[in-house]
Parts: C-alpha cells; sequence; structure tokens
C-alpha cells in the first residue's frame, strides 16, 4: 500500500475509491495512482458514478484487466478547465451556410431544370437546397452533441467545414472536438450513432420531399434533352436505399433514365455522409462503433479493410486523409475509461443493423 505521509491525494483516492470498491492493492507510478480491485458485479455501473465523483476532485480513471482477472484502475490527475465562450463555430457556420448558398444558386438556376421539370421554382429549390444541407449536417452533428451532453463528456460545438462551392462540395461537413474520453463502451457506441441517425431523419425528409419533382426520361426523351441543350450528363451510382424509396412512389422502366436536380443530389449527399460515416474506419462514426464492438486490436484491422473500400469506391482523397491522420496518430483509437465492461448485447444487435444501413446507403453497385 502507499505510504499515505507522502502524497496528501491519497487521502483523497483512497477514501473514494474505498466507496465504491474492496481495494486489493495499491501503488504510485511516476504521478499515476493505482489500485487494483476484484470484478464485481454492477461494475459498469459503480464505475460511472466513480469516475464522476473523481473528476469534481479533479481525477478522472481509467481501467485495464490484468492476466490475473483482477481489474487494475489508473487514476491521473484531472483539472477542471472551463473553455471560454468563442465565435469561432458561429463563424464557421456562417462561412459554410453562404458558401452552400452560392452552390445552391448555381445547381438550382440551370436552365435544363426549366424544361424537364414542370412549374420548376429555382428561389424555392435554392432555398431548401441550401436549408436542407446545412440541416443534414448540423442534425447530424447535433445528434452527437445531445448524447455527449447526456454522458456528461467535455466536448466543444460543432466546427463547421467550408468547401468548395460549384466545382466541388460547399462543405466537407463538421467535427466536434471531445476533451475527454467518454466514460465505457456503451457510451462510445451511442455517441457515435447518434449522429448518423439524426442526420438520416433530414435526408429522408427531403428526400420523400425530392421525388415527386425528380425527372425520370424514356431514352428518347433523354436523347432530346441532350441533343436540345447540348450536354453530357455523367453516369452516377445512386445508393440502394434512395432507390428502393424511389421505386416504392414512382414507376421506373428498365430503359428509363433517372436525372437528379438539385434536391436529389442533397438526398444523396445526405445518404452519402451517413452511409460513409457508419464504415468502421478509424475516427469516423462507424470506426468509434467498431471500436466499443470489437476491441482496439480488431478494429485496426477493420480500419484498413474500411480504407481499401473507399479506394475500390473511388473516393481516393478521401481514403488518403484517414490513412495519413491515421499514422500521424500511432493508430490511436478511442479508448474509453472503463474499456473493460463489454458492449451490451442490444447494441451489439444494434450495430449488425447500423453497419447493413450504412451499406445500403454507399454508391454501390448492388442489384436493384
Amino acid at each position: 500500500m502507499y505510504d499515505e505521509t507522502l502524497d496528501s491525494n491519497l487521502v483523497i483516492l483512497d477514501r473514494i475509491t474505498s466507496k465504491y470498491f474492496t481495494i486489493l492493492d495499491s501503488y504510485k507510478y511516476t504521478g499515476l495512482y493505482k489500485y487494483i480491485i476484484e470484478p464485481q458485479e454492477n461494475f459498469k455501473e459503480k464505475f460511472f458514478e466513480y469516475n464522476k465523483e473523481l473528476k469534481t476532485n479533479g481525477f478522472i480513471a481509467f481501467t485495464d484487466l490484468r492476466p490475473d482477472g483482477r481489474i487494475e484502475i489508473t487514476i491521473r490527475s484531472y483539472p477542471l478547465v472551463h473553455s471560454s465562450p468563442t465565435k469561432k463555430p458561429l463563424i464557421l457556420f456562417i462561412i459554410t451556410f453562404i458558401f452552400i448558398a452560392i452552390d445552391a444558386y448555381y445547381r438550382s438556376f440551370n436552365p435544363i431544370l426549366y424544361e424537364i421539370i414542370p412549374n420548376y421554382n429555382p428561389i424555392l429549390t435554392a432555398l431548401i437546397y441550401s436549408v436542407g444541407l446545412i440541416a443534414i449536417i448540423g442534425i447530424h452533428e447535433l445528434g452527437h452533441l445531445v448524447m455527449i451532453r447526456r454522458y456528461g463528456v467535455d466536448a466543444s460545438l460543432p466546427y463547421f467545414i467550408p468547401g468548395i462551392p460549384v466545382f466541388a462540395l460547399p462543405t466537407f461537413g463538421a467535427v466536434i472536438s471531445q476533451r475527454e474520453p467518454p466514460n465505457d463502451r456503451d457510451a462510445l457506441f451511442d455517441i457515435g450513432l447518434a449522429g448518423p441517425l439524426a442526420g438520416l431523419i433530414p435526408t429522408l425528409l427531403i428526400t420523400l420531399y425530392s421525388i415527386p419533382t425528380t425527372p425520370i426520361l424514356s431514352e428518347e426523351e433523354f436523347n432530346l434533352i441532350v441533343e436540345k441543350f447540348d450536354v453530357e450528363f455523367a453516369p452516377m451510382l445512386t445508393p440502394w436505399l434512395y432507390l428502393k424509396i424511389l421505386s416504392f412512389f414512382r414507376v421506373i422502366g428498365p430503359t428509363d433514365i433517372i436525372i437528379l436536380p438539385p434536391l436529389a443530389f442533397v438526398a444523396l449527399l445526405g445518404f452519402l455522409i451517413t452511409g460513409l460515416n457508419l464504415l468502421p474506419a478509424w475516427q469516423l462514426d462507424g470506426g468509434h462503433l467498431a471500436r466499443a464492438f470489437f476491441g482496439e486490436e480488431t478494429q485496426r484491422i477493420i480500419t484498413f479493410l474500411a480504407i481499401g473500400i473507399l479506394f475500390i469506391m473511388g473516393f481516393f482523397f478521401f481514403a488518403l486523409i484517414i490513412l495519413t491522420f491515421y499514422f500521424l496518430s500511432g493508430g490511436r483509437s478511442v479508448r474509453p475509461l472503463n474499456d473493460v465492461s463489454p458492449l451490451s448485447t442490444s447494441r451489439k444487435i444494434l450495430y449488425v443493423i447500423s453497419l447493413l444501413l450504412g451499406i445500403t446507403m454507399l454508391p454501390l453497385p448492388i442489384p436493384f
């Protein structure tokens, strides 16, 4: 045991730790405090309350399972620093929305759309495009933020990332900076899944709204449009889920050609954002789900498989970014404070469902 005359923190840590667990051994190592305890029922719930009390006293604890089956709790200092409010999230949001509006204007005021969409309204289309795309990204991040607040994790507001309007994408999404790890695998899973599920709601709403005005042309009609406007339409692989929803409400012949107007394009972006985020790669939302489900070692292998899928799909730049930052970080994933308690059974089932759902939202050549 410790010599309590050497460190005044031991009185506090011994009192808090013995309140929740039976201490078998304890020692100090390079500024860290370690306790050895026996596994026990309701450890997940007890550890959650234990860490809450530690944090109010300026400490935070991690767990490891020892070879002898006992649990090792490592405690380090956790200064209670409250970040000052900043206008950066708001400024980035405004810039991103402006870029989206520029992109919406460019795509909506296309003369071809007047020809193929009855009673076409470019101003309304541009407005819904702008609000819809920012809503998909914003509500996605809001889903994360709500779950982060629920679990008491210290994190920033969303930082929206402006893109390149007209010539590429007007936004590259948004990120939230978590200043501390989640308490356990359940929390890591819930925070990771909340974003894609929340972002899927506005995606489905925009999809349903855009279906009546999405042009479905015969080959003859399509060739007339190409000849009249002297344009080429780039073929796109569309998500299986989008095609299934569209075919439920509209009749699509075997040789018909679907033209994607601005609102349908936003819907496809929503599916793409959700599908890509559910890929089990490193710091993507799906990577956090895989980390909670499989653990660190298996998730590392799955990350490279997911990056390979991105290359096959043609998302070379996105795959290279993930690969680069993966190696720069040493391949470290988000490690929950309690990495001993396994993911709950219901969440394991939900993970399989979310993985399959994500596949249906990727632009893969899935049989229609």
